[in-house]
């Protein structure tokens, strides 16, 4: 059997829109990933007894390479990356169970689903936080009663009320801090992101040295 080349990566500089869609596609594609793997493998060793369940082990192998792929061809794409797959080129079941990057990707599958939910988690929040107390000053005036007031939920007493443009100008600051928090946060997980995909899913993480260097004049 032969093996494919090492991951060679860059020193990834990620594009903070295309990081974004990646968090927001992370979450539900993690659900996705872990509702069909922990599904299959389940009926799948559960039925084993009575050789009904090889063939959707079988099939939950192929998946779980399949699946490594494609996380590795949407990490290049979003998060500035290069990551090459280290799977082995083998032909029959038996030799992809026995590749270890299968069952490294099944390991990185399944974590998808806590990491992805703590990245959505923090990279809507300041998103929607920033863009919501920038934007005050255009829309106060669309609430009821024409006036802003925070706390914006509940009935209990409110600490602060916009009933102007000037009034919201130091909620439209604090927006514009979060939405710079916002980016600076979102590369700095796109970044991370991208490392832990090469740690889990590449042999050795080698680094290509020339695009490292290119990467660090540019």
């Amino acid at each position: 059997m032969t093996t494919e080349t090492a991951p060679i990566v860059t020193r990834n500089r990620p594009n903070t829109g295309a990081a974004l869609g990646y968090f927001l596609l992370g979450m539900p594609l993690a659900i996705l990933w872990f509702t069909l793997l922990v599904t299959l493998l389940t009926v799948g060793v559960a039925g084993s007894i009575t050789w009904v369940g090889l063939p959707i082990l079988a099939f939950a192998i192929l998946l779980t390479r399949g699946i490594g792929r494609f996380e590795i061809g949407r990490a290049n794409a979003m998060l500035g990356t290069r990551i090459i797959p280290a799977y082995r080129a083998a032909r029959g079941i038996k030799a992809r169970m026995a590749d270890p990057a299968t069952w490294r990707g099944l390991g990185y599958t399944l974590s998808l689903l806590p990491i992805t939910i703590l990245e959505f988690a923090v990279v809507v929040g300041l998103w929607a936080a920033g863009l919501n107390y920038f934007a005050v000053p255009f829309y106060y005036w669309a609430l009821p009663g024409g006036i802003w007031t925070f706390p914006t939920i509940g009935d209990g007493p409110h600490w602060f009320a916009v009933r102007s443009f000037t009034d919201g100008l130091p909620w439209m600051a604090l927006g514009a801090l979060l939405l710079t928090i916002a980016v600076l946060v979102t590369k700095g997980l796109a970044v991370w992101h991208a490392r832990y995909a090469r740690r889990i899913l590449g042999e050795s993480g080698r680094m290509d040295r020339n695009t490292q260097r290119i990467g660090e004049q540019g």
